[in-house]
C-alpha cells in the first residue's frame, strides 16, 4: 500500500506550502519537481500566477528537448549511468539551486507586500516565478552539458596517445 516517492518511473513530485501569515496569492506555493525527485529540484510556483513556463507545459512521449520534464529526466539518466563520477555534481547543483530559490521566495514575499492591486501582484508573481523556473532549468542545462562533455572520456574507444611514438 506504500511506495517510495523517488523511483525511476516517478514523473513528478509536488509539495504544497500554505503560510497563514500572508495573503493567499503569496501564501500558497506549489513546489514542483519534474522527473525523479532525488535527481531533480523543487521549483516554487506561487498561487497568484497567471501562466506557467511553456517548457513546463510539454512532457509527453517521445523525448522533447524543449520539455521541463525531459530536461530533469535527462539529467537523472545521465547521472545514473555514472553516479560515482557525477553524483556530487548533481548534489552541488541541487544545493545551489535550492538555496537560490529559497532566497528568491523570501525576496518575493517581501516585495509582493508592495503590490495592493491584484493585477499588478499577479504580473509580479508570474514574472518572478517564470524567472525562477528558468534559473533552475538553466543550471540543469549547464550541468547536463558538463556531464556529456566529461562522459566522452568513458568510451571504450578512447585511448591515451603515447607521446614517445
Amino acid at each position: 500500500i506504500f511506495r517510495p516517492i523517488s523511483l525511476a518511473k516517478t514523473q513528478e513530485s509536488h509539495l504544497l506550502q500554505i503560510r497563514s501569515n500572508l495573503p493567499v496569492e503569496i501564501a500558497c506555493i506549489h513546489w514542483l519537481a519534474m522527473g525523479v525527485p532525488a535527481q531533480s529540484v523543487y521549483v516554487p510556483f506561487y498561487l497568484g500566477i497567471n501562466q506557467t513556463p511553456r517548457f513546463y507545459q510539454k512532457g509527453g512521449l517521445p523525448y522533447d528537448s524543449e520539455s521541463a520534464y525531459w530536461l530533469y529526466k535527462l539529467a537523472g539518466i545521465l547521472v545514473d549511468g555514472h553516479y560515482h563520477e557525477f553524483g556530487q555534481l548533481l548534489r552541488d547543483t541541487q544545493k545551489r539551486i535550492t538555496a537560490y530559490l529559497a532566497n528568491q521566495v523570501r525576496q518575493i514575499d517581501l516585495e509582493a507586500q508592495d503590490y495592493s492591486a491584484t493585477e499588478k501582484l499577479e504580473q509580479f508573481l508570474t514574472k518572478r516565478t517564470l524567472q525562477n523556473a528558468e534559473y533552475a532549468a538553466q543550471a540543469y542545462r549547464e550541468m547536463i552539458a558538463k556531464i556529456i562533455t566529461e562522459s566522452t572520456d568513458f568510451s571504450d574507444l578512447n585511448y591515451q596517445t603515447d607521446l614517445n611514438l
